[in-house]
């Protein structure tokens, strides 16, 4: 089944293994390219070369993909989205613990032995 709106739909092509010689490739990115822009010069597409091993343009390949969808802004600065870190984090946090996690420890813990 083809949908009658297909053309509007974003599409990005990863080349993966770009970290391995060119020699060793399967399929050369001239030929992806040109059947992508020539064959299918409609389709809201995308062509973007990465590589996992290095952790080249893993990310870009995702920010274009909301980019052609129009889910976010094109510019970083206008992007709403941001990584948070937990304040509730245990062991690392500069937080003092609060009066609940010292009672749970203190309630929880083996009871000192003393000797008369």
């Amino acid at each position: 089944e083809q949908r009658a709106d297909y053309q509007e739909i974003p599409m990005v092509v990863a080349a993966n293994k770009l970290d391995m010689a060119t020699f060793r490739r399967e399929v050369r990115v001239e030929d992806v390219s040109e059947w992508l822009f020539c064959s299918l010069p409609k389709l809201k597409a995308k062509l973007m070369e990465c590589s996992a091993k290095d952790n080249y343009n893993v990310r870009d390949i995702f920010k274009c993909f909301v980019t052609l969808a129009r889910i976010l802004p094109a510019s970083e600065e206008e992007t709403p989205l941001k990584r948070r870190s937990s304040a509730y984090v245990r062991g690392g946090s500069r937080r003092a613990p609060s009066p609940h996690t010292l009672a749970t420890e203190a309630s929880t813990s083996s009871p000192m032995h003393v000797e008369p």
